[in-house]
């Protein structure tokens, strides 16, 4: 599927995929009430095994000599993870929605071209409220 893609493409998701990963806050999932905080404080939420394995394969340097190798196998991952649940946060959904998108474009042969627009635009717009967000906790903290 990554070479249907294309090299550039291939590129420009992974780019926009790499610092969206590294903020874990996005993609630990809200807990389902404030009551379960107050009874299950040791179990503090963590972030999803799909997105863990997904960093985790970014940051190895055995995962590929390049990113189209890297893209195929977090296609895999992302196949591999059950289509809905409704606990993930909006990076989780967005993440595993985009890539399976993408999967289901290849499937029905539509263009990627705006497919991979759109995916790089919403996770650019998803790690930039992230850095802004930690930008005005910095700001109240202090």
């Amino acid at each position: 599927m990554a070479r249907q893609l294309g090299k550039k493409n291939c590129n420009r998701l992974y780019d926009a995929l790499h610092p969206l990963i590294n903020e874990k806050s996005l993609f630990t999932p809200e807990p389902s009430s404030r009551w379960s905080t107050l009874f299950f404080t040791d179990t503090s939420p963590t972030t999803p095994e799909g997105i863990e394995q997904i960093s985790e394969l970014m940051l190895s340097p055995t995962s590929g000599k390049d990113n189209l190798v890297r893209l195929e196998k977090i296609l895999q991952i992302v196949l591999d993870r059950p289509i809905a649940d409704e606990t993930r946060s909006e990076a989780t959904n967005s993440v595993y929605g985009r890539l399976r998108s993408l999967l289901k474009a290849q499937e029905e042969q539509i263009s990627f071209a705006g497919l991979v627009d759109r995916t790089v635009e919403e996770w650019n717009s998803l790690f930039n409220k992230s850095k802004q967000s930690h930008h005005s906790e910095s700001l109240f903290h202090h």
